[in-house]
This record gives structure tokens, C-alpha cells and sequence, in this order.
């Protein structure tokens, strides 16, 4: 597990992916704070997904789908045209414009992730339902990488709870780790008033990237 403070501009040697180089059966945790921001790491490795005609999936609770196409473009990939492919390659599930309707529970929910919710929340179909998605999205092609990625934690937190919320995602693992998934989980540290959620999200990750800043600057 690797678990370091980087520079908000550079990109660790561990986590050097390019469009011939794809991460797959990972699980990347990207903490960062409003001093250092770490979005730029998450539109990264979209963007090499894209490049790679690889597919991507984001679960967008704190920004817009155009927000998304925008920093795209500047990274030299069209996320409406992936939006547009067969298969789709660009699946944007909006928690940001739409927050109450965005994860409804369907049919195909898992009753085993039920269970376990259920000790913990009086809504554990949404998280459910979520998953679900992301399962179907990631098995819906039998060939090539898929990327999936939360952005943020924080919000699923603030929504559902610590609990829900890890439970979730250590389901999200399982499902990276025996598919050909990457799964990146951006979180806001300075959200949560303390350390806790993140350093429960280190114990589940495959690589843990924290940004801070310090006196000297951004590291």
C-alpha cells in the first residue's frame, strides 16, 4: 500500500498511468484539502481512460457534467462524445444537479448489500442501487479497462454516513478488484474535521495519496 503527502502538481512514479499503461484491479484513494486540491489527479486518469477508448464512469456528487466535459477538453478528450459511443463510454451518474434522485433504488439491487446496510441506515437501497450501476457498468463488456470514480467521498459521508459509506465502498473494491477496474475515490479531508474516515479508507485501498500543505507550500 503505498501512502505519501505529494506536490498537488506532480504525479507519483507509482501512480504513472498513460493510455498504454491503464490501471486495472486497483483501488486509489485521493485525499486532499482546499489548499491542495487533488481533482487534477482524478480528471488524469479519466482522460487516460478516454484516450485509450477505455470506458469511464463517475459518480459526480460536487460538480457538473459540463464541469467535467470542460477540464476534458483541455486535456484533449471529448466527454460528450463518449457520452454519445456504443458501447457508452463516458457514464455520468449526477448526484450534483440531481441530489435526491440520483442513486433511486431499481430491481437489480443486491440483497446481500442490504443486509448490510440495513444495520446502519433507514435508506440502504439508495447505496444499493449505486452500486449496482457501477456493477453493471464495469461487466457490461466482456473486453478492455473500465474506470470508475467518486467524486467525493465526503459527500456520501455527509448523505449516508461513515458506516454506509465504507461498507459501500469496500464492496466497490471487491468489484475492481476481480474485474478489469480502476476505482478512484476523491475525498476532502478537511470536510470531516479529523483523519478518521480517511485513515478506515487506507486500510481498504491499494494506493493512499494524500495532499497537505505545509508552510513551505504545497506538498
Amino acid at each position: 500500500m503505498w501512502r505519501n503527502c505529494v506536490m498537488a502538481a506532480a504525479w507519483p512514479t507509482e501512480l504513472e498511468f498513460t493510455p498504454l499503461n491503464l490501471p486495472r484491479h486497483e483501488f486509489v484513494v485521493i485525499n486532499d484539502v482546499v489548499e491542495a486540491p487533488g481533482a487534477y489527479f482524478m480528471h488524469h486518469i479519466t482522460s487516460m481512460f478516454l484516450k485509450a477508448e477505455q470506458r469511464v464512469c463517475v459518480v459526480a456528487l460536487a460538480n457538473t457534467l459540463e464541469h467535467y466535459a470542460s477540464i476534458g477538453r483541455k486535456l484533449g478528450v471529448n466527454v460528450f462524445k463518449a457520452q454519445q459511443a456504443k458501447p457508452c463510454a463516458w457514464l455520468h451518474i449526477d448526484g450534483f444537479s440531481h441530489p435526491y434522485d440520483w442513486c433511486n433504488p431499481q430491481q437489480t439491487a443486491s440483497t446481500s448489500l442490504t443486509a448490510v446496510l440495513s444495520s446502519f441506515s433507514d435508506d440502504p437501497e439508495s447505496l444499493e442501487a449505486l452500486f449496482c450501476q457501477l456493477r453493471d457498468f464495469a461487466t457490461a463488456v466482456t473486453t478492455g479497462n473500465v474506470c470508475i470514480v467518486v467524486d467525493d467521498a465526503s459527500a456520501l459521508v455527509d448523505q449516508f454516513g461513515v458506516p454506509n459509506t465504507l461498507t459501500f465502498l469496500r464492496y466497490c473494491r471487491h468489484l475492481a478488484l476481480m474485474t478489469e477496474t480502476a476505482f478512484v475515490v476523491l475525498n476532502h479531508g478537511d470536510v470531516e474535521g479529523d483523519d478518521t474516515f480517511f485513515v478506515q479508507l487506507l486500510d481498504i485501498c491499494v494506493y493512499g495519496n494524500r495532499l497537505c500543505c505545509l508552510d513551505s507550500g504545497l506538498e
